[in-house]
Order: structure tokens, then C-alpha cells, then sequence
């Protein structure tokens, strides 16, 4: 949707695929390593779907809103019905 290159920072759409067959054949099996980001913060509305954090064991709904400040972990996420989320990223300067 927008994006400084001179920062880094953005706002996209993401589009997560359906991902349930995973999620049943084996639950213990989570994609993708823990996230933890130091040089941004992260603004998270999820518009669709319920993404699943599998590290902090939450699931989130349609019209949450979710704020990960710096060196905060998080994910990694199933998304056993897909989804749909507003994320904005904005690059912080050390």
C-alpha cells in the first residue's frame, strides 16, 4: 500500500494462505521460526481469517488489533482458515 525506502518502514495488505491441513496433520510442527524484531514496530489488524500464534499460544480474530513493540516474540502462525491483515511497519533508528 505505501512503503519509504529511505526507512524501511511500510503499510501492505498480507494475505495469508488456508493452511488447516497442517494444522491437523501435525499440530506440533509450527512454520517458520519464533519472530523477534529489534529495529521496527509492528502494527497488526487482522481484517479476516484467525491466525494463530503459536508462541504466545493466542488466537486472533477478525478486528483484532495487535501493537509488537521492539524485542517482542511472536509467531510463528497457522492460519487454519487463511487470512487477511493490515500490517504497518515503522522502522525505528538506534
Amino acid at each position: 500500500m505505501s512503503s519509504d525506502p529511505k526507512t524501511g518502514s511500510y503499510a501492505r495488505l498480507l494475505m495469508s494462505e488456508l493452511d488447516l491441513d497442517v494444522c491437523v496433520k501435525h499440530p506440533e510442527i509450527a512454520p517458520g521460526e519464533t519472530l523477534c524484531h529489534d529495529d521496527f514496530i509492528e502494527g497488526i489488524f487482522v481484517i479476516r481469517g484467525t491466525p494463530i500464534d503459536t508462541v504466545n499460544n493466542k488466537t486472533y480474530k477478525a478486528g483484532y488489533y495487535a501493537c509488537r513493540p521492539p524485542g517482542m516474540k511472536h509467531g510463528p502462525f497457522f492460519h487454519p482458515t487463511g487470512a487477511v491483515s493490515l500490517e504497518i511497519r515503522i522502522c525505528v533508528q538506534k
